[in-house]
């Protein structure tokens, strides 16, 4: 009977190292963006919401001092947290966005979600690794809970945002922020403003 129980456990563990081996093959940093969707902004109207946004506003101020930001056009919002593997490969991607088109009126604001000071210090480290220049804020659950619809439950979440707040696309999961039509499709909402 021991021996069975041994027999089991050790399967068990093989099929976890499998199933290891196989999710960072597909999921480690040389493959971080291919299979994902990428963030799609045809069509998109700064005159309009998109109708089919979880929420229609957002109160920024809670987020942002935006009488301190100069030549803001659209805000993009990303919620993450450092043990969200998708959201620590994409954060570099949006400050890369952030820099090509700051200029231009982009604000790009990471809302990092760790609570404890073990987590905070962990997202810190991997901000200044990355030498992330983007804004950043922290919130606690409950922040998030009450500045956030009950709609949001996962992150990564992205939010784009007109310079009054009014939510105009909104998207849950992992996206392919290097994807070229990404930044021509942004440039583009910003020179229609």
């Amino acid at each position: 009977m021991v021996f069975l129980t041994m027999k089991f456990a050790a399967l068990v563990a093989i099929l976890i190292l499998i199933g290891s081996l196989y999710l960072y093959s597909n999921l480690g940093p040389q493959n971080s963006t291919q299979n994902l969707a990428r963030p799609d902004f045809s069509g998109l109207s700064l005159a309009l919401a998109e109708s089919s946004s979880q929420f229609e506003t957002l109160d920024l101020e809670a987020l942002l001092n935006l009488e301190s930001i100069p030549n803001r056009g659209l805000i993009l919002i990303s919620l993450w947290a450092h043990w969200c593997w998708p959201c620590l490969v994409e954060l570099p991607l949006l400050n890369r966005i952030y820099e090509e088109l700051q200029q231009k009126g982009l604000i790009v604001l990471a809302v990092n979600l760790d609570e404890n000071p073990e987590e905070q210090f962990k997202a810190d480290a991997f901000w200044s690794d990355q030498g992330l220049s983007m804004a950043s804020s922290r919130m606690s659950l409950k922040e998030f809970q009450e500045t956030f619809p009950a709609s949001i439950r996962g992150i990564p979440f992205h939010a784009l945002l007109d310079s009054e707040g009014q939510i105009l696309w909104s998207k849950h999961g992992a996206l392919d922020w290097a994807h070229p039509q990404v930044l021509q499709d942004l440039t583009d909402l910003l020179t229609k403003k």
